[in-house]
């Protein structure tokens, strides 16, 4: 009978977790494709006051956020495809009554770089969380 290893439940672990950032990234792709190809409608005001480009910003971080913070190597591979995808979006927009804009394709690269440093943050810190040797505590 085989031995159940730590190294096994790490294993089966991050399978589950990828699959959940796939799931979570596939979503947000299908809500950011809602927003922006309905119809043109004017975000609530809010105190924060941010721009259509800000929007874009945050939501193509999102979209990446997932992918970097559990997969280890394909980063290029996700910051291309997120890229495409929102240059595509940009030239369907025309075609259901709205804008394309280069500056919101500019946007979208900012949120893609800034998801992708913050997805490598979340797993630096999640990998060397799990690396603390078992029964360890802090002093």
């Amino acid at each position: 009978m085989p031995r159940h290893t730590d190294h096994a439940d790490s294993r089966n672990g991050g399978t589950r977790f990828q699959a959940a950032a796939l799931v979570v990234t596939a979503l947000l792709a299908l809500v950011i494709a809602g927003l922006t190809l309905a119809p043109s409608v004017s975000p609530p005001p809010t105190r924060l006051g941010l721009t259509d480009k800000a929007y874009h910003a945050m939501a193509f971080a999102a979209l990446v956020l997932p992918a970097a913070a559990v997969f280890r190597g394909r980063l290029v591979w996700v910051a291309t495809a997120t890229f495409l995808y929102g240059a595509m979006i940009e030239v369907i927009q025309p075609y259901v009554g709205r804008g394309a804009e280069w500056a919101d394709l500019a946007a979208n690269a900012f949120g893609i770089l800034l998801g992708l440093l913050l997805g490598r943050l979340i797993h630096s810190m999640t990998r060397s969380l799990s690396t603390v040797p078992p029964g360890s505590s802090d002093p």
